[in-house]
């Protein structure tokens, strides 16, 4: 949405871009219990973020700060904001389809889809 705003008042320098980052107890310490549960170090996730100028701004809550994940990025790439929906998520599955092809993960693409949707419940709650 902010994006959109952006482009409406002609701030055209501001760039919206699909963040895939390492989603791990480091960067989201209330996901420790999920994934030790499973035995996993991270997920790839996908979310979000917005640039400005030479600085990366997440957005997604009051809390939310791009710093605490910068390090576990895996791959940005610039979006449109149309892209934020179905685009997104078929990005998202198939980085993650090849991710556990290429890593040998001892899970499916789809029980860790699961315990993703699991980690996302929590972060809910």
């Amino acid at each position: 949405m902010l994006k959109k705003v952006a482009l409406e008042q002609g701030y055209d320098h501001i760039k919206l871009f699909l963040c895939l980052f390492k989603m791990n107890g480091n960067n989201i310490s209330k996901l420790i219990g999920v994934l030790n549960k499973y035995n996993i170090t991270y997920i790839p996730e996908a979310y979000c973020v917005l640039q400005v100028e030479e600085e990366f701004i997440d957005v997604t809550n009051a809390t939310s700060d791009y710093n605490r994940l910068k390090d576990d990025v895996l791959e940005l790439i610039e979006i449109q904001p149309e892209h934020v929906g179905d685009f997104k998520v078929d990005y998202h599955q198939v980085y993650l389809k090849r991710w556990v092809k290429e890593s040998n993960a001892e899970y499916t693409f789809e029980e860790l889809w699961e315990i993703r949707e699991e980690c996302i419940k929590v972060l809910s709650s």
